[in-house]
């Protein structure tokens, strides 16, 4: 990357005073134009001059990825996890600095390092330095920002090593290009050079002839690039280059934005009407169509009828419609509410201009397609439409429906028309039931009744509410009992009874809601066997302690004298393996693919108390199918043969037949890649580790572990005795004796190599997939 004179290399490493080395990671150059939905893992990992580039995808579902523009998109995570993770390893020497140039659109993500700090300024370049202690590798991860859903986009970085030659400072030109709008030209151009003393000149081609640069820098206000190296003595720089264009930025109006392409930047001469706004969504109208604005918008109140001026921002696109990003404006100021237009659900496809337009449909019916949380059919009779709830505005924290729209009746509903591949959809912000002109609207009682247990889940909070304005909700207990005012914020119900509310306007009374709830003693069972004897939806507390077989994520499998149970959903706290957990777990059975698992009422799992020897039971692949009891049986089969059926599915063989096998805790799986990460040697004779399970009644082991086969004596009992278990940032190992604990990485890079004692250790790492090895124990375990 430097160009140093070769007949100065020893003079200069004697006696350097500035020592550093640029090496720029030009993405768009390093992956081409093709697409790469996920770039995870060593096959995408890229090295330059000694630095090298990979990433990891964090806690995020969507894995760190690479688009046409030639940028890298890193999702975010929440406030305290990263979402995605970018690594940058230096074998030439320790990296001081890093200058990430953001990409076009959706860049309003946070980043933070463990090492170092990160600054992002106000057009999105984002700095990482070591301050006084570089480092040979530093990783980045993407945090969601004001806990919304975020992303950050990264052009091309330039990572600073300091590699003890001397070197002049790369210039740095003042703006760094850009498209202006040619109402902004001229440009005035500077340049600037950190090494002291450096002259700096300048050429408006590669090849051309450099001419000093000028104090006070210059004018440009034509296309161009300009190109600066900077020389001191018979050192010279690397050449920077900023390129500048100039175009209209002005549009007229929403309809001339939709003829602007993919990355122009704009600004609007007209202002525009807000008419809906939802955390990243904000929606806006003027006389000649509707628009998304999607992204971080500041200003405190868009309320429907905010006027905004001097908006501006980048055209950008999501599922082939065009959306405005990176937006902001001058000045707001309140205007007349935007009234949504009248349309009949046979007209809802057809309004125009389409997307995003404002609309509402009146007394039509409103159900959830069953199975679904999201997604709902609107009718009026004669025709159909699919309506989304692209805002959850109906859909509580835990991802459930608040209200399930009644068939038996009718509503108004509001939204706006969108895509989605292609095809046309409705999406609500808002929907209540319609009620006739000189009606009050059926009070909606919350929960609407059940079956409730208390310590578990009673005394149940219950709450009313009335669609019509200005109703007055009364309620009682008993059927022709004097009406009690409803109390603001409700009420609790601590013993079985019906709840009837009635709501009253003037002289006029709704129809009377209905609400029976039941409250129930928690009944107590004896044993996991007596769990299974549950019905569904049924609740329980376990009056004897259970110890714990495996645990992953949100998966608990435990076990007693009687059997083996799954634990489903997160606990908030990490078990290993043989501790007992005492008597007085809570919870409800729910079923998964035919098995019985439990809901766990989190407050109920105490600390262990002991731990217990936990020792899988010796299967041979036929044994599977009559194994008891079941599911969930921890079993270990020896010497058998391993083949990958498909990504995540697997063939296990003996003598005896064969059986299936599932990667369902991903210890051998690159999730954003959807590939293994390393293929079983159908030469080879494996000892597998696993839980005996079924899906939709076909039998199966779900792998903990696969080992080669062979070790022997004292390793051989190590071995099958000690677990690997990756959790949420962390590799907890349990091993009976002392061993070596080795960590590599999928790149290869082993990034822990340290004397485990007997016992339990917790290794801190960042999230990825790792191969482990403890004594002759190996397991791929994935770190989230």
């Amino acid at each position: 990357m430097k160009k140093i004179l070769l007949s100065l290399m020893l003079v200069i490493a004697a006696c350097a005073t500035a020592l550093a080395a640029e090496v720029t990671f030009d993405f768009k150059g390093l992956y081409g134009t093709a697409t790469i939905s996920k770039i995870n893992g060593a096959d995408y990992a890229k090295t330059v001059d000694g630095v090298t580039f990979t990433a990891t995808a964090g806690d995020n579902a969507n894995g760190v990825a690479y688009n046409k523009a030639g940028e890298i998109r890193m999702y975010a995570g929440n406030t305290e996890t990263a979402g995605n993770y970018i690594t940058f390893t230096s074998t030439v020497g320790a990296i001081t600095k890093i200058v990430f140039a953001p990409g076009s659109t959706c860049t309003w993500g946070l980043l933070k390092s463990d090492a170092g700090t990160v600054t992002i300024a106000d057009d999105h370049t984002a700095t990482w330095e070591a301050g006084s202690d570089p480092v040979s590798e530093v990783t980045i991860g993407s945090y969601s920002k004001d806990g919304a859903s975020s992303q950050y986009r990264i052009a091309s970085a330039i990572v600073t090593v300091d590699n003890g030659v001397e070197t002049v400072a790369k210039p740095v030109i003042t703006p760094n290009g850009g498209k202006f709008d040619v109402l902004e030209a001229p440009v005035h151009v500077t340049i600037a050079c950190d090494t002291e003393g450096a002259a700096i000149s300048y050429a408006f081609a590669a090849d051309g002839e450099f001419t000093a640069y000028p104090e006070g820098g210059f004018d440009v206000s034509e296309d161009c690039t300009v190109y600066a190296k900077a020389t001191k003595g018979e050192l010279v720089s690397d050449v920077a280059s900023a390129s500048f264009s100039f175009a209209s930025k002005s549009v007229a109006n929403i309809a001339a934005f939709y003829n602007k392409a993919k990355g122009d930047e704009v600004e609007f001469a007209n202002p525009v009407t807000v008419y809906y706004a939802d955390g990243s969504n904000v929606f806006v109208a003027d006389g000649t169509g509707y628009m998304l604005i999607y992204g971080s918008l500041d200003a405190i109140n868009l309320a429907n009828g905010t006027v905004l001026k001097g908006l501006k921002g980048t055209a950008g696109a999501y599922n082939g419609i065009a959306q405005l990003t990176n937006a902001s404006f001058t000045e707001s100021e309140s205007g007349t509410a935007l009234v949504p237009e009248e349309v009949t659900v046979a007209g809802l496809g057809d309004v125009n201009p389409y997307p995003y337009h404002f609309v509402k449909l009146t007394n039509v019916g409103f159900t959830l397609v069953e199975g679904k949380t999201k997604n709902y059919t609107i009718t009026d009779g004669d025709a159909t439409f699919a309506a989304y709830d692209q805002f959850k505005v109906n859909i509580d924290a835990s991802g459930a429906v608040v209200i399930t729209p009644d068939a038996s009746k009718k509503y108004d509903i509001i939204g706006v028309t969108g895509l989605y591949s292609g095809n046309k959809q409705f999406q609500f912000f808002w929907f209540e039931e319609n009620v006739p002109a000189g009606t009050v609207a059926t009070p909606t009682i919350t929960p609407n009744g059940g079956t409730f247990y208390r310590g578990l889940d009673a005394p149940v909070h219950v709450t009313i509410s009335c669609a019509t304005e200005g109703a007055v909700i009364t309620y009682t207990l008993e059927d022709g009992g004097d009406a009690i005012a409803y109390p603001e914020g409700g009420f609790d119900i601590s013993e079985s009874c019906t709840v009837y509310a009635v709501a009253t306007l003037g002289d006029k009374t709704s129809a009377m809601a209905t609400a029976e709830f039941v409250i129930e003693d928690l009944p107590g069972i004896d044993n996991i066997s007596a769990f299974y004897e549950l019905e569904t939806g049924a609740a329980a507390s376990f009056k004897s302690p259970m110890t714990v077989v495996y645990q992953n994520g949100k998966n608990l499998i435990t076990m007693d004298a009687t059997g083996y149970m799954l634990t489903f959903g997160s606990l908030g706290k990490t078990y290993k393996q043989g501790d007992v957990i005492p008597a007085g777990v809570k919870g409800t059975v729910a079923e998964y693919n035919g098995n019985k698992q439990l809901t766990p009422d989190v407050a109920s799992f105490a600390d262990a108390t002991e731990t217990q020897t936990v020792t899988p039971t010796l299967i041979e692949a036929g044994d599977l199918e009559t194994l008891v009891p079941y599911p969930y049986h921890y079993v270990t089969l020896k010497n058998v043969n391993i083949t990958s059926a498909s990504a995540r599915n697997y063939t296990i063989s003996d003598a005896s037949g064969e059986c299936a096998g599932y990667d369902q805790y991903y210890i051998n799986y690159d999730s954003q890649n959807k590939v293994n990460i390393v293929e079983p040697d159908a030469s080879k004779k494996y000892d597998v580790v696993g839980i005996a399970s079924a899906f939709k009644g076909a039998k199966q082991i779900l792998l903990i572990s696969y080992t080669e086969a062979g070790a022997t004596g004292v390793d051989a009992v190590n071995a099958a005795a000690t677990t690997v278990v990756a959790e949420y940032g962390t590799i907890n190992i349990t091993t009976p004796a002392a061993a070596r604990a080795l960590v590599v990485n999928v790149a290869g890079q082993v990034v822990v190599d340290k004397a485990v004692a007997a016992g339990s250790t917790t290794l801190s790492i960042n999230p990825g997939f790792y191969i482990v090895k403890v004594g002759a124990k190996v397991v791929k375990v994935y770190v989230k």
